[in-house]
């Protein structure tokens, strides 16, 4: 995951991601793909990190999750996400819901309104989470998947249908979704109380 995001204006610790994790114009999912799993919500955190910032997964509107990076006690970013299936595959599509106002032009894509896509290995006994990362694969070919080079970063510009269909074809392919993510679990008397902004 999660959401896990962050660069430039937001350090999220041990899960910035930097560009090379694409965002996509469109989302990875229609109605008819959403999920709802309630073993996702909670406080996890990175395993072997000496960081301490939280991501912690609450209950959203609509079958939606509302992730929160929390650093030091206080909530750095929030996303909105949706949980999926393709092919028996759990996947999430995150959006930002923290904008990057501080900049103008904004100077991290992963707070503008775009998607990232992660996918679910395992959520018990840890949460292993895989990001979509394809730069390597698109400089070898351009027309890989549809997109657009902004900055240093890419732009997906791929329709949902195509996004999806591409997913299905790679969903196994360790150079589009490398090395998992490995948090674990925090127990109760662990959970960071925080206000929220």
């Amino acid at each position: 995951m999660v959401p896990f995001i962050l660069a430039g204006c937001i350090d999220a610790g041990d899960l910035l991601l930097n560009f090379k994790f694409p965002v996509s114009l469109h989302p990875f999912f229609t109605e008819k793909e959403i999920t709802f799993d309630q073993q996702l919500l909670g406080d996890w955190q990175m395993e072997n990190s000496n960081s301490n910032d939280l991501y912690r997964f609450e209950e959203g509107e609509k079958k939606s999750y509302k992730i929160l990076i929390i650093e030091d006690g206080k909530i750095a970013a929030s996303f909105e996400s949706y949980a999926l299936k393709l092919n028996n595959k759990l996947y999430l599509d995150i959006s930002p819901t923290t904008s990057d106002t501080n900049n103008s032009p904004p100077t991290n894509p992963l707070l503008l309104p775009t998607h990232m896509l992660a996918k679910i290995e395992a959520i018990e006994p840890n949460l292993q989470v895989q990001l979509l990362s394809i730069p390597d694969t698109l400089e070898k070919d351009p027309n890989f998947l549809k997109h657009e080079t902004v900055d240093s970063y890419i732009v997906l510009t791929a329709s949902t249908k195509e996004l999806q269909n591409f997913i299905k074809a790679h969903t196994d392919d360790k150079e589009i979704f490398g090395d998992p993510l490995v948090l674990k679990r925090l127990k109760p008397n662990k959970i960071v109380d925080c206000n929220k902004p």
